[in-house]
């Protein structure tokens, strides 16, 4: 027992001398370890922060993007509903267009059998017609 006493008592001795020996170049060591400690550290917020700045980016665009796509839906349902009024509209101006060729040909007929019986052109007629009241 005594011999390992000595034994720890002698690696304590010879540490503390090279300890002592070398005492600059061990604070010169800390100091270093420690600012590059420091330097690393102050990497890891740096890239930590732009990564949280990235991903609020890609959160906004994400937010953004569905709002788009949203939007783009709303307006090709739009559209869509436009197309069909227009599509209504286009059937109605060309059923009316056949509408007003078939009264043409009724009123010409009428004129050209008036002409036939030599009614055409009628007399004036004794009552006075108001317009707005034929409608």
């Amino acid at each position: 027992m005594k011999r390992i006493s000595d034994t720890f008592k002698n690696i304590g001795k010879w540490t503390l001398d090279k300890l002592i020996k070398y005492e600059k170049r061990i604070y010169a060591f800390i100091i270093i370890f420690v600012l590059f400690g420091l330097c690393l550290s102050a990497q890891e917020i740096k890239h930590s922060s732009e990564s949280l700045k990235l991903s609020k980016e890609n959160a906004a665009l994400f937010i953004e993007r569905n709002d788009l796509e949203k939007t783009a839906k709303e307006q090709a349902l739009f559209i869509r509903i436009q197309a069909e009024a227009v599509g209504k509209q286009h059937q109605q101006t060309i059923e009316a267009e056949r509408i007003i060729r078939m009264q043409h040909l009724t009123i010409e007929n009428l004129i050209k059998y008036l002409k036939s019986i030599d009614e055409w052109p009628p007399e004036k007629p004794d009552i006075e017609i108001d317009p707005n009241r034929i409608i």
